[in-house]
């Protein structure tokens, strides 16, 4: 992971041979980047909160930012459609899928919404 911020001076990496557990591997990067910022209590909130191993469910789910994302496939290939582009979404745990070409990570919430993760979004989709 390598983020920039050039207006700030702000540059975090981080190399990792992804043996932390898959809801805390996109944490960290957050959390990093938050603690570069001088945003420790947002980092640390960050690696306390969790991204559940629950199965993704096939449907269309609408984001806060009011974008739809739609996923589709069976329990051994999952897509993920954003923006009209799709894209594989590889299991990693019990549940949670990798999607490479977005970098996020994708679970299914408990009450049956969409968790969508990555370095700049943190948010549930509620199903269409």
């Amino acid at each position: 992971m390598l983020y920039w911020d050039a207006d700030r001076r702000i540059s975090v990496a981080m190399v990792s041979n992804n043996t932390l557990a898959p809801g805390r591997q996109q944490r960290l990067q957050r959390a990093l980047v938050a603690f570069a910022e001088k945003r420790a209590t947002e980092g640390l909130d960050d690696l306390r909160s969790d991204l559940p191993d629950n199965p993704v469910q096939s449907g269309t789910y609408v984001l806060p930012t009011a974008e739809t994302i739609v996923v589709s496939g069976d329990d051994n290939r999952v897509s993920v459609v954003r923006s009209g582009i799709p894209y594989p979404a590889y299991r990693i745990g019990a549940g949670i899928r990798y999607v490479p070409g977005l970098d996020t990570y994708l679970a299914g919430a408990a009450d049956g919404r969409l968790h969508w993760l990555n370095l700049y979004e943190d948010m549930l989709g509620d199903p269409k």
